[in-house]
């Protein structure tokens, strides 16, 4: 209920237009979700491609690792490279 007043009437108790403020909501919801995704899937798919180097060259834990590693690091720039965009920075 508290998140509720706080999206209707704002910080200050103003009442604000109910429209606008949700859909500022859902716009900063969805790409909170999708850069969480976006680091999911990268680091699984890293992980994964990893798991499979290992199981076909009779690894144990070596290109799990390697892969997980790279995962990581793709997935933070690929979490760069959408928040660049979604701010408008083009440097």
């Amino acid at each position: 209920m508290v998140l509720f007043d706080l999206i209707l009437f704002g910080e200050d108790g103003v009442y604000m237009k109910r429209d606008s403020n949700l859909k500022d909501v859902f716009k900063t919801l969805t790409l909170l979700s999708q850069l969480g995704l976006t680091m999911v899937a990268n680091i699984g798919t890293g992980f994964f491609l990893g798991y499979l180097l290992d199981y076909l060259l009779h690894r144990t834990i070596l290109f799990k690792i390697i892969g997980l590693i790279m995962g990581i690091f793709s997935g933070f720039f690929s979490v760069y490279e959408i928040i660049k965009k979604v701010t408008g920075d083009r440097k």
